[in-house]
């Protein structure tokens, strides 16, 4: 696959990622005005980012870090250390997955 294709395809991953993001945020607004909430709505998002994005975007992104770093050395300690951000990614949406697990969204 040619690298402007792969950059498109991230991109576009992007853009959905944050309608998912905004989505989310609705839905909690709704939540702490007292409104009900849509929990279809966030469990297809969590849904979405645990089938999709852990197994298929995020692969991508650390492969590309990784040549980055091979053909730069320092990249990921100057520039941008992509692994470090999706562990910060994972332990957030693991800790808002288990809130609404647990029923204390919804």
């Amino acid at each position: 696959m040619k690298s402007h294709v792969v950059v498109t395809h991230l991109r576009a991953d992007h853009v959905r990622f944050e309608r998912f993001f905004r989505e989310i945020e609705r839905q909690c607004g709704y939540l702490e005005a007292g409104r009900e909430l849509d929990a279809e709505k966030l469990a297809a998002a969590i849904w979405y980012f645990d089938e999709y994005e852990k197994r298929y975007h995020h692969e991508i992104e650390e492969r590309i870090g990784k040549y980055l770093n091979a053909q730069m050395p320092g990249y990921e300690a100057d520039i941008y250390d992509v692994s470090a951000d999706h562990m910060v990614c994972r332990r957030e949406f693991e800790r808002f997955r288990r809130c609404f697990e647990s029923g204390h969204i919804n």
